[in-house]
């Protein structure tokens, strides 16, 4: 039963392909696409943005963005199908909060997350895309369930995702890097699921600080590197930039005490400056180990990616496992689903189109080598039929004209006999083409003829017109002289009398 429900499962995979999900992460000044196949190969790709085509995660330049996109979805695959993708926005568009609920009935913990939602917002709800997750749950204090919210607004979801509509690509999900490197992090088999950690990730557009709780991100705080310079004042180097982060650091620290109590065990480095000093002084100060992270499932993924596979591993998951924020209108299962609709109904047009084409060209072929053939079978029947009549016209003319030629000598060897010339005139006349003559001899007024006759209605025929002529006295055909051929016709003797 067992191989029987895998074998179907194949066959179904074959009528309905599933389209594969990768990660797409824009940012200011570079587009990341990671995509994990179902062989657990990474397959990577990256382009650089012009300067200003994306400014603080706003598209500037939109017909230069749309064009590079076009230009790299052909890299990544020729087909006309879209390329469904996890959809990571720049850093700085989303606002990540936690919250808090009380210990609820399932079937009211949708209500109550989605109410406090528009409580805590900090954009106009009404102009934004609301998600949220659950993170943890609480066993104190009669418990109750750790929730992350995120926002954006609506308008920069709608500019990305409808330039990667027109550039060939379908988004499956919509979501944020921390919330992708997050992710990625809980392959890091040091993580302990029962403490808590600070991640932090230098990236190209900022720097972002993760608190990473029950392999969960529980806060995330992004700042843009106009806003770190703006903080250290001028330059940032190795020194104040230090400085800054382990005061962003001390904050969280803060925060996490006030609000979950305890404290953080270890800091752990996404990403960070290439400085082999940087890790022992942040450590020195800070008074926590800092170690970098390290995904040994993945080891060619760079750090600079990690974020971006985090995103692809979801898109790995089934569609219906996926209950991760996703900042769009719709579910994501609802929207890949409905993908998977449209996907379906494109690949099965095609396949009608090909087999109505295969079939109207299968009729036309057929239809043409039947008519050929009809042609052909009419002129070989018809060739046939005229050369056997040209045979048996040729044969009757050489036999006719060997008896002509006996009938001439005799003719000439008994010109006395004058009767019998005219009466063998007679004779031949009543024959016709049924009868061939092949034998004539005369003794007075009696001779003998034998021949061959076509059938039996031939013979008596031939007899009767002899008999009615009136030239012959006596006519006599005795059946012991009729003999029969393999061909069917008949050979005879015939004893004739003329009449006085």
């Amino acid at each position: 039963m067992q191989k029987i429900l895998v074998v179907l499962k194949k066959f179904l995979k074959k009528l309905n392909p599933i389209p594969p999900v990768g990660a797409l992460s824009l940012g200011d000044s570079v587009v990341r696409f990671l995509l994990i196949d179902e062989a657990g190969k990474l397959i990577a790709s990256s382009f650089k943005l012009p300067p200003h085509t994306i400014t603080k995660g706003s598209i500037e330049n939109r017909a230069v963005f749309l064009h590079a996109l076009r230009e790299f979805r052909l890299t990544l695959n020729t087909s006309k199908t879209p390329l469904h993708v996890v959809l990571v926005l720049p850093p700085g568009l989303v606002y990540v909060q936690p919250f808090s609920l009380p210990a609820l009935p399932p079937d009211r913990l949708s209500e109550a997350a989605a109410l406090n939602l528009q409580m805590i917002s900090p954009l106009d709800f009404s102009l934004s895309y609301a998600a949220y997750e659950k993170i943890g749950d609480r066993t104190g204090e009669g418990g109750g369930t750790d929730m992350l919210g995120a926002f954006v607004e609506r308008e920069s979801v709608r500019q990305f995702s409808d330039v990667l509509t027109e550039a060939g690509f379908a988004v499956t999900a919509v979501e944020f890097p921390s919330l992708g490197l997050a992710r990625a992090a809980r392959s890091d088999k040091a993580l302990a699921p029962d403490r808590a950690y600070v991640i932090i990730d230098v990236g190209a557009d900022g720097l972002s600080l993760i608190i990473f709780r029950n392999l969960r991100p529980y806060f995330s705080h992004f700042q843009g590197w106009q806003e770190v310079q703006e903080a250290v004042g001028g330059k940032i180097d190795k020194e104040n930039f230090t400085v800054f982060l382990e005061r962003e650091i001390q904050k969280l620290l803060n925060f996490y005490s006030t609000r979950w109590g305890g404290s953080l065990s270890e800091i752990v480095i996404a990403a960070g400056p290439e400085d082999s000093g940087f890790e022992t002084a942040l450590s020195s100060a800070m008074k926590l180990p800092v170690r970098q992270l390290a995904i040994a499932e993945f080891p060619l993924a760079g750090s600079a990616w990690f974020s971006v596979l985090g995103s692809a591993l979801r898109g790995t998951l089934p569609r219906t496992e996926d209950i991760s924020i996703s900042l769009t209108d719709a579910p994501v299962q609802v929207q890949y689903r409905e993908a998977r609709i449209i996907n379906f109904v494109r690949w099965w047009r095609k396949v009608a189109l090909t087999v109505t084409a295969f079939i109207m060209l299968l009729f036309i072929g057929a239809d043409s080598f039947l008519a050929r053939a009809n042609v052909a079978m009419d002129a070989a029947i018809q060739t046939g039929v005229e050369r056997q009549e040209f045979d048996e016209v040729r044969t009757l003319e050489k036999k006719a004209q060997e008896f002509n030629s006996l009938v001439n000598l005799l003719i000439a060897a008994q010109p006395k006999n004058m009767r019998w010339q005219e009466v063998m005139g007679s004779i031949v006349s009543m024959a016709g083409t049924p009868i061939v003559l092949k034998r004539f001899a005369w003794s007075g007024e009696s001779a003998t003829l034998a021949g061959v006759a076509g059938d039996v209605d031939a013979l008596i025929a031939f007899k009767r017109k002899l008999i009615d002529s009136g030239i012959f006295r006596e006519v006599v055909l005795p059946i012991t002289t009729v003999i029969g051929n393999p061909d069917e016709t008949l050979n005879f003797n015939a004893t004739l009398t003329l009449k006085k």
